[in-house]
């Protein structure tokens, strides 16, 4: 009886044991996206994978998986010390819903690294991004992918050196708040919102405030919105219309300014290759005889007839 009892606690142990090391196993194979601030490197870290026990030594957070929370290190006074964000290859597998205030108020932050890293496919929130970060001078946005984005308010607001800020490619169609967007980029000569479409934006207040430098908004649409108080308010050397020759007019700073014509949008050409695709395309023509045998072009001195290009009839006599 006593060998039996023993035997059954050895088994007992071991099972135990076991499964500690399994559920040890599976937390260690768990990855999580986390943030490290490194307050002595004065650095911001992003990772998803499961070492995020490791860093005993930083100030480690969970990654809001909300598209309304704060992140928590935007309620820590340390940020503003921050000079560098990381993002690391691991996070090109993480899909956050929100960016929103993820720099928000790193005022002495002026390299972000890896920020391809970041995947931004289903992130629907990316307001006050980037707001407030005073010294940044480089930011490549081109690669974000916004299809999904709603909320655009504040994303660079008080960026104040930033000369470049290349949303040529953003796609906007979800989008319903750009207010505040560019405010206060004081830095900012030239931007290129071609590509913009602004039929769900309800708010444009503020949105190109204060762009001191601002001389051209490259945007061949007419834009229409809701609230627009302020939106070119202290953009002083814009200038747009057909010819160049709409200046600024403090009297005239909301939505109806948002347009190439009589407004401060200065209508974007077509590049050298955009131009010969087009030129390609007005000049492929399918031309046939009436037999049916294609031709490359009508000769000059070929007989008058009746000729079949792009499917119509013309008549060359």
């Amino acid at each position: 009886m006593k060998k039996q009892l023993i035997n059954r606690t050895f088994v007992a142990i071991a099972a135990f044991t076991v499964m500690l090391l399994f559920s040890i196993t599976i937390k260690a194979q768990t990855k999580e996206a986390y943030a490290v601030m490194d307050t002595t490197a004065k650095r911001l870290s992003f990772f998803y994978n499961s070492n995020k026990d490791l860093y005993t030594k930083d100030i480690v957070y969970t990654l809001p998986n909300s598209t309304t929370d704060y992140p928590e290190w935007c309620l820590e006074y340390k940020r503003k010390e921050i000079t560098t964000a990381i993002f690391d290859s691991s996070m090109k597998d993480y899909n956050p819903g929100s960016t929103r205030l993820w720099f928000d108020g790193f005022e002495k932050l002026t390299t972000i690294e890896g920020i391809k890293n970041l995947n931004t496919d289903n992130v629907t929130n990316m307001g006050g991004m980037f707001s407030g970060c005073k010294l940044l001078t480089t930011l490549d946005v081109s690669d974000f992918k916004t299809q999904n984005v709603i909320y655009m308010d504040y994303m660079f607001d008080g960026c104040e050196l930033l000369k470049i800020i290349d949303v040529s490619n953003f796609d906007t169609k979800s989008v319903t708040n750009m207010s505040f967007m560019f405010y206060g980029c004081k830095a900012l000569e030239t931007i290129d919102v071609s590509n913009f479409n602004t039929q769900l934006v309800t708010d444009m207040s503020d949105m190109f405030h204060n762009c001191e430098l601002l001389t051209t908004i490259y945007c061949n649409s007419v834009w229409d919105c809701e609230a627009s108080i302020c939106m070119f308010q202290d953009c002083k050397q814009l200038k747009g219309g057909e010819n160049g020759n709409v200046v600024y007019d403090e009297n005239k700073i909301d939505i109806e300014m948002a347009n190439p014509t009589t407004g401060y949008f200065t209508r974007k050409k077509p590049s050298g290759i955009e131009f010969q695709r087009i030129e390609n395309k007005r000049l492929h023509r399918d031309i046939y005889t009436l037999q049916g045998t294609r031709l490359n072009n009508i000769p000059e001195h070929s007989a008058q007839g009746i000729y079949i290009i792009n499917g119509k009839k013309v008549v060359k006599r």
